[in-house]
């Protein structure tokens, strides 16, 4: 395996627990430490930090002229279902984007 060089994004949106700036950061240096799958830090760091679960795709570049624009998304925007269909990833919303039909919509929650 070759070595994972990058960044990490987390977007945290508390749900009855607080958890400080500091620690994410620890939380976050610890895992990108460890020799892993790099699709599986989400929910190690999520863990990691007590949550539970990881759910959403942050959206985090949208394209000028895109489908994506013509919709209203915005950067920071968070996709938790996608045509019905729960998204804990930016994986899973790749999926269900794929699956879909040409021309199809696609209805985003």
């Amino acid at each position: 395996m070759a070595p994972i060089i990058g960044r990490v994004h987390v977007g945290y949106l508390p749900a009855g627990k607080v958890v400080g700036i500091s620690k994410l950061a620890r939380v976050v240096e610890a895992y990108a430490r460890r020799f892993q799958v790099q699709e599986k830090m989400t929910a190690q760091i999520a863990q990691g930090l007590g949550l539970g679960e990881s759910r959403g795709a942050l959206i985090t570049r949208v394209l000028a002229g895109s489908a994506a624009a013509t919709a209203g998304l915005k950067p920071g925007d968070v996709v938790v279902s996608a045509n019905g269909q729960r998204v804990d990833s930016a994986e899973a919303l790749h999926n269900v984007e794929g699956l879909a039909a040409v021309g199809s919509p696609l209805t985003l929650d």
